[in-house]
């Protein structure tokens, strides 16, 4: 079954509560999980995994977030297209999305949107 922003947010929500984290990263940890799916280029494997180390481990810094999202976008930019969902470049947009420190609900809201728009096969 194909997620929804709402389904997405309500497991963040559930998940939240069971472990006591705060919402969003309890939102970055669905989407880790969601985008697994999503096989990144190889190029963006350290960018994935300071986003895993950060958000499941609890370990690196908001800096080291804020720099491998620079090097998303880096990658975005030489691999430019119109299509944003290109197999090439479809899991680095999402990808970027685990690499914001922090959020609030409209954030939170509009990140499970793009998400879920970008886990859709495009075929």
């Amino acid at each position: 079954m194909t997620p929804t922003p709402d389904s997405l947010l309500g497991i963040a929500s559930r998940r939240a509560a069971v472990e006591g984290i705060d919402e969003w990263r309890a939102l970055m940890l669905v989407l880790l999980a969601e985008l697994r799916d999503l096989d990144p280029s190889p190029e963006l494997s350290d960018v994935h995994g300071v986003a895993a180390d950060y958000w499941e481990n609890r370990s690196g810094d908001p800096e080291a977030l804020l720099a491998a999202k620079k090097r998303g976008r880096e990658f975005l930019d030489v691999h430019k297209t119109d299509d944003m969902r290109t197999v090439q470049t479809r899991p680095a947009r999402a990808l970027l999305s685990v690499l914001e420190p922090s959020g609030d609900k409209e954030t939170a809201s509009m990140t499970a949107v793009w998400v879920c728009l970008l886990s859709r096969d495009p075929g």
